[in-house]
C-alpha cells in the first residue's frame, strides 16, 4: 500500500473564510533571477565572473536527478548533472575498500551537458520559475541569441516510471546562432579532477585507492549512450538524444545488472512525447504547491527565501515521496553534484532538513526517512551487536507490532550514502547515543500531524529499537535514579563531563515516552514496556548551572561559544520537564546564554573532540544556529528574538555587496562584519544554497530556517501544554508585522489557517481530519471571540478556544463583528523593486 496516498490533503479553507491566491503570480515574485555579462567581446568575464560555482548556479531537480546551470571559463554554459544515488559503495572489509569514507562512499558525477554556441557569450539572464519547476535562460552572443528552457521531469509516466531521471533542454536559436549541446561523462573516481570546478574531489588522498573503470561510449538506436561501471559491480547509464532544438538526457539508477535500456527508452519516449512531458511536469509542480501549506509575510526577502526553499524541497526530496532506491533522501548536496564525500551527517544535518516538512503539509516526503532506516536495519543492528548478532529478523521489523517480541540495541549511525557504517564498529560511550532517535522524531511528528496508522505501524519497531538502546546504558544510583554515562555532546569541544549529557537525556526521555505512547495507541502488548516506563519515571533531571542554565553535562557548564544547540535539545523536543514555569525560565536562561556568547562575525572551525584536548575557542554561530534559536524562542513566545534570528539569514546573505571570484561574499545590512568573514563563514549564497567556509556545502540551514518561520506562525508551544498556538512568534515583532498562512499541519491531524495583520490576529481557521478535540491558543486577537459556524461542543475562555470537530468539519475563530471580507487569506503586498531578490546580480549589458 502506498503511504503517499493514505495521507488526506486538506485544500479547502474552513467555513467563514476564503483563500485567494494566484499561485503563478505569487510565486513569480520569488523567482530567482541571475544576470551576468562581459565588458567586450575579447575581455575576460566582468569581475567576478559568471556563475561558475555551486553557490551561484541556477538549479533543477526531481529528488533523483539534479542539474546545476552555470557558466564555464570560456564563456559557454554547462549543466552539471548529478544523481542522489550516484556514489561509490566500497563496503568495509571488501576487496576495494580503503577504510577511508572520503574514498569509499564518495559522490560521483554523471557528467556535464555543455552548450557550444557559434558566437561568444556577451550577456546572460537565467530565471528559476518556481511555479513550473524549470529554468529559463537567455544568452546573447556576438552573432545572435539563444533562449532555453531546462527542466528535470517530475512526472511518473516515463517508461522507467521514475527510476531514472530525464533532463530536458529546449533551445531556440535566432540570427546566426545554433543549438548545439555536447555531453561529457564525468570521471567516476573519488580522486578525479572535476572539469568545471577545477578542484580535486573531497580530499580522497589514500594511496591504496583504485580508480573506477573509464566510461564506455556507444550508439544504441541512434542515441549516444555512456555506461559507467564501478569496481564494486554496480553501473549506471546515460543516454542522449536530440530532435531539432530539443535535447534530452536520461540517466538510470545504479544497479548490479546495469540499466542502459531504461535510459534509452526514457530518451526515446521524451523526444516523442515532448508536449505530454512538459504538461505533466508542470501539473506535478502545480499540485505540489497547491497541496502543501501556504505562507506569506511582510518581509519580502524572508518570504521569497521560504518559497525557494519549498522549490528546493521538491527538487531535492521529490514531489510525491514515491521515488525508488535512495531517491528523496538528501545528503549535503541532494541530487546536485559537488565533489564531496557523500556522507549523511546524523548529528544535525539530516534531522534539521526534515524539521518542517510535515508541518508544511508535505507528509509523503517523510517516507524516504522511513524507507532508508527500514532498508538498513541489519546494518544498524551490526553497529551495536556485530555481524554475528544480527539477521534480517533481528529487529522483528517484518512481523509488525502485534508480533513484536524483543528488540536489538540500535544507536548512533554514521552513514555513507546508502551504507550505514559505524566509525568504531561499536556504538558505545563516549560517542553520542541518540542520533537515530532524533531522526525518527521527524517521522513521529508526521504521524502526530496525520494520525495515520500506517506511519505508526512502520515507525513503532524502529523507534522501539532505537530507544531501547538507552536501556543498555542507563544505570541506577543508590536512590534508584537512572543516569547515563559520560558522552560527548555533538560538536561541543569544551570537555566531556561526568555523565547525563543534556543532549542524551532529552533524547532518552523523548524516545522512551514516544514509544510507550505509540505502543498504547497501536494496542501493542510489549514485554519491554514496563522496563521503559520504570526508567522513564526515574530518569535523572538535567544538570543545571545557576548562572548559565542547562549544563552540557553533569559537571560541565556551558562556558564556551558553540554553534550546535545540542545542550538545548530539550527545547527542540518540547521536553515535558521544561514545560513548567520553572522549566521555561530555565530554558530561556539557557538559550539567552547560548545566544549571548556568540560572535556574529566569527566562523567556527570545530574539530572532533577527544578525552585529552582542552577547550577550543569556537565563537561563531553558523546558519543552523539562528534557525534553532528562532525555533526555541518562538516556542517560548519571545517574538523579538525569534523573528530577528529568522530575518538574520535573509538579511546577511551573499546577494548584495561585492562578490569575490568564483565565491560570493557580502557586507551585512548592518555593516557589522567584514566581507571576508561572510565569504569564508556561514551564509546563504545568492541561489540560497548554504555552505560553511569555502566549498563545504551543508544543505540543512535553509530548511531549518523555513521550519523556524513556520513555528512563528503556528505550532505547539512550551508555555501552553496540549494547545495549538497561533502566531506565537510574532507578537510585538517590528520586523514581521503581518502574515498569512494556510493549511499548515499541527498534531491531532488539524489543518490550520490564519491571518495576522498590523500586529493583530484577524482570524484562525481549523479543519479536522480525524475528529479529535482541538484547543487553540489565539494570540493577539481582540476580544470577544466568535466561532463560525457555531460548534455544538465548544468552549471559549479568553483567548483559549476549545473545539470538538468531527472528521472533515471546520470552523473559523475571529473577533466578533469582523466584516466577512476581512476573513481572507491573501499574499502580503510588496513594493516595486522588492521582488526577485535572490539570484546572482552582476553588470548586465
Amino acid at each position: 500500500m502506498n503511504l503517499c496516498w493514505l495521507v488526506a490533503v486538506g485544500v479547502a479553507l474552513s467555513a467563514g473564510s476564503e483563500f485567494q491566491v494566484d499561485w503563478g503570480s505569487f510565486l513569480g515574485r520569488a523567482d530567482m533571477i541571475s544576470l551576468w555579462s562581459r565588458n567586450s567581446t575579447h575581455s575576460p568575464w566582468t569581475p567576478p565572473g559568471p556563475p561558475l560555482s555551486y553557490n551561484l548556479a541556477s538549479f533543477v531537480g526531481n529528488g533523483n536527478l539534479g542539474g546545476m546551470i552555470q557558466a564555464t571559463d570560456d564563456g559557454s554554459l554547462a549543466i552539471v548533472i548529478g544523481r542522489t544515488d550516484a556514489y561509490d559503495r566500497r563496503i568495509p572489509g571488501t576487496e576495494f575498500a580503503t577504510g577511508e569514507l572520503l574514498c569509499d562512499v564518495a559522490r560521483l558525477p554523471i557528467g556535464n551537458l555543455t552548450l557550444e554556441p557559434v558566437g561568444r557569450v556577451l550577456s546572460a539572464r537565467a530565471r528559476v520559475r518556481l511555479w513550473d519547476g524549470e529554468v529559463m535562460v537567455q544568452l546573447n552572443t556576438t552573432v545572435g541569441r539563444l533562449d532555453m528552457r531546462v527542466l528535470v521531469f517530475a512526472g511518473g509516466s516515463a517508461p522507467s516510471a521514475g527510476a531514472s531521471g530525464i533532463l530536458l533542454v529546449e533551445t531556440n536559436a535566432t540570427e546566426g546562432e545554433t543549438a548545439k549541446w555536447r555531453f561529457a561523462a564525468g570521471n567516476a573516481s573519488a580522486n578525479a579532477v572535476h572539469p568545471v570546478y577545477k578542484t580535486e574531489s573531497y580530499a580522497c588522498t589514500c594511496d591504496e585507492y583504485k580508480q573506477n573503470p573509464q566510461p564506455q561510449h556507444s550508439m544504441v538506436k541512434g542515441l549516444l549512450t555512456v555506461e559507467q561501471p564501478l569496481l564494486v559491480g554496480d553501473s549506471w547509464a546515460s543516454a542522449l538524444g536530440k530532435s531539432g532544438g530539443l535535447t534530452v538526457l536520461a540517466t538510470s539508477a545504479p544497479s548490479p545488472a546495469g540499466s542502459l535500456q531504461a535510459a534509452v527508452e526514457d530518451v526515446r519516449w521524451a523526444l516523442a512525447a515532448r508536449d505530454q512531458l512538459v504538461s505533466e511536469h508542470r501539473e506535478e509542480w502545480h499540485r505540489f504547491y497547491q497541496a502543501g501549506g501556504f505562507v506569506s509575510v511582510n518581509h519580502p526577502r524572508v518570504e521569497q527565501l521560504y518559497w525557494i526553499t519549498q522549490y528546493k524541497v521538491g527538487s531535492g526530496m521529490g514531489l510525491r515521496g514515491d521515488l525508488m532506491g535512495d531517491g528523496g533522501l538528501m545528503d549535503h548536496t541532494a541530487p546536485w553534484f559537488l565533489p564531496n564525500n557523500g556522507l549523511f551527517n546524523w548529528d544535525l544535518n539530516i534531522q534539521m532538513s526534515w524539521w518542517g516538512v510535515a508541518q508544511a503539509n508535505r507528509v509523503p516526503l517523510v517516507v524516504p526517512l522511513l524507507r532508508f532506516v527500514e532498508k538498513h536495519v541489519v546494518d544498524l543492528c551490526e553497529n551495536v551487536l556485530g555481524a554475528s548478532g544480527c539477521s534480517n529478523t533481528s529487529w522483528d521489523m517484518l512481523a509488525g507490532p502485534s508480533a513484536h517480541t524483543g528488540y536489538v540495541a540500535v544507536g548512533r549511525i554514521q552513514v555513507g550514502h546508502g551504507t550505514p557504517v559505524s566509525l568504531n564498529n561499536s556504538i558505545q560511550p563516549p560517542g553520542p547515543l541518540g542520533d537515530l532517535v532524533w531522526l525518527l522524531s521527524n517521522v513521529h511528528g508526521a504521524y502526530r500531524a496525520t494520525r495515520n496508522r500506517t506511519i505508526a505501524e512502520r515507525l513503532y519497531p524502529l523507534l522501539a529499537g532505537a530507544a531501547n538502546h538507552y536501556v543498555l546504558w542507563l544505570a541506577p544510583d543508590s536512590d534508584g535514579v537512572f543516569h547515563l554515562p559520560p558522552t560527548f555532546s555533538p560538536e561541543y569541544t569544551g570537555g566531556l563531563g561526568t555523565g547525563d549529557t543534556s543532549y542524551e537525556l532529552a533524547l532518552c526521555r523523548w524516545g522512551l515516552a514516544a514509544v510507550l505512547e505509540l505502543g498504547t495507541e497501536l494496542g501493542v502488548k510489549d514485554p519491554m514496556a514496563g522496563s521503559w516506563a520504570h526508567r522513564l519515571a526515574r530518569l535523572a533531571n538535567y544538570s543545571v548551572d545557576p548562572q548559565f542554565g542547562l549544563n552540557v553535562a553533569r559537571g560541565l557548564a556551558f562556558e564556551q561559544p558553540h554553534r550546535h544547540f545540542s545542550h538545548l535539545m530539550g527545547g527542540v523536543l518540547r521536553d515535558p520537564t521544561l514545560r513548567t514555569l520553572q522549566g521555561q525560565v530555565l530554558l530561556l536562561k539557557s538559550v539567552t546564554h547560548w545566544r549571548g556568547l556568540r560572535d556574529p562575525c566569527a566562523f567556527p572551525l570545530p574539530r572532533a573532540p577527544t578525552r585529552s584536548q582542552g577547550p577550543i575557542k569556537d565563537a561563531g554561530w553558523t546558519g543552523f544556529s539562528y534557525a534553532a534559536s528562532a525555533l526555541i524562542h518562538a516556542r517560548l513566545h519571545r517574538s523579538q528574538e525569534a523573528v530577528a534570528d529568522v530575518c538574520w539569514m535573509a538579511e546577511h546573505s551573499a546577494v548584495e555587496g561585492k562578490v569575490g571570484h568564483r565565491e560570493p561574499g557580502s557586507i551585512p545590512a548592518s555593516g557589522a562584519c567584514p566581507v571576508s568573514t561572510i565569504l569564508n563563514g556561514s551564509t546563504l549564497h545568492v541561489n540560497t544554497f548554504y555552505a560553511e567556509g569555502v566549498g563545504d556545502p551543508t544543505g540543512e540551514t535553509p530548511f531549518g530556517t523555513a521550519a523556524a518561520l513556520q513555528e512563528l506562525l503556528v505550532g505547539e508551544s512550551l508555555t501552553y501544554n496540549e494547545r495549538v498556538v497561533v502566531f506565537p512568534g510574532l507578537g510585538s515583532s517590528t520586523q514581521i508585522q503581518s502574515a498569512c498562512f494556510h493549511n499548515m499541519r499541527v498534531p491531532g491531524a488539524f489543518l490550520v489557517s490564519g491571518c495576522f495583520r498590523n500586529s493583530s490576529t484577524q482570524f484562525v481557521s481549523v479543519l479536522s481530519e480525524a475528529g479529535r478535540r482541538c484547543v487553540l491558543q489565539v494570540e493577539s486577537m481582540r476580544q470577544p471571540l466568535a466561532v463560525n459556524p457555531p460548534v455544538t461542543r465548544m468552549n471559549v475562555s479568553g483567548s483559549v478556544v476549545e473545539l470538538q470537530l468531527g472528521a472533515g468539519e471546520s470552523a473559523t475563530v475571529y473577533t466578533k463583528g469582523t466584516p466577512v471580507q476581512q476573513l481572507t487569506i491573501q499574499p502580503m503586498p510588496i513594493h516595486p523593486g522588492e521582488e526577485n531578490f535572490w539570484g546572482l546580480k552582476l553588470p548586465h549589458v
